[in-house]
């Protein structure tokens, strides 16, 4: 389970918290920046929004994280 996203140190982190005993599954996200173009997502793939994080710098940066799965 997805707990948050937010920068750590000036690094865009994911928390997640994971269940030891289940089987490992493969997970995919997407990360795109404020302003850019959402492009490039196959078409039997949907995005589900996760967070939005502020990383602090010149200038500052704001990424939205979506995890990709299978419609």
């Amino acid at each position: 389970m997805i707990l948050s996203f937010q920068c750590q140190n000036g690094v865009p982190c994911i928390w997640a918290m994971v269940e030891t005993g289940f089987v490992e599954e493969e997970r995919s996200f997407r990360l795109f920046g404020t302003g850019h173009p959402i492009e490039g997502i196959p078409k039997d793939r949907s995005l589900y929004y996760i967070g939005t994080a502020q990383q602090s710098q010149t200038p500052p940066l704001v990424w939205h994280l979506f995890e990709e799965a299978k419609k």
